[in-house]
């Protein structure tokens, strides 16, 4: 079966199989979602006529590639895949736990261990996750005793979904993550 194209995000595929069901850029049905050439150029961080190119080139590939692999994804996330094992995210709260453990034993052994520090980066609306997911990722990195060996930071960006939330490349996180990759290079 051939629905979107595999770049495309586990999130993006529900958006953009969504958005296949919206009215094209050249009806006239009153209230259609459209977006102009300057709204996408806009959107994709292009010229003009790159859009259009990114725009009539979108149908053609619509269809084109193969989704088993995002299949095989949004089984193994619902674990429904017969042979999915997720050893110690299982059980995320004890799996944080069990990274704590490992930290602790590391700065034990290696007294000037920098300590851990983990970014949770949210979007603002996510279908996959949700905001029930964020608040559990959140209490996982937060429960008792984590703190103390693991340094834990969380932000949520603004206007950005489950597939913009990196990779907008000005609303999303990516410029930050690599902000803070160079940071940590830059102290070590």
């Amino acid at each position: 079966m051939k629905i979107m194209p595999v770049a495309s995000f586990s999130g993006g595929l529900f958006l953009a199989s969504a958005s296949l069901f919206k009215a094209p850029a050249t009806t006239d049905i009153p209230g259609a979602d459209r977006e102009s050439d300057a709204d996408l150029a806009k959107k994709y961080g292009v010229d003009v006529e790159t859009a259009k190119a990114i725009g009539d080139l979108y149908m053609k590939f619509a269809f084109a590639e193969d989704t088993t692999a995002a299949n095989d994804e949004a089984k193994l996330c619902l674990r429904k895949a017969e042979d999915a094992d997720w050893d110690a995210a299982s059980d995320y709260m004890a799996c944080v736990r069990c990274i704590a453990e490992n930290e602790q034993v590391l700065r034990q052994q290696t007294r000037d261990a920098p300590k851990l520090r983990v970014e949770g980066l949210f979007a603002s609306s996510d279908v996959m996750s949700g905001k029930k997911g964020q608040d559990f990722f959140e209490r996982c990195w937060r429960q008792e005793g984590i703190a103390e060996l693991v340094t834990f930071v969380s932000e949520m960006y603004k206007e950005t979904n489950h597939d913009s939330v990196i990779l907008d490349r000005k609303k999303g996180a990516l410029k930050d993550v690599f902000r803070s990759v160079a940071r940590a290079g830059a102290n070590s």
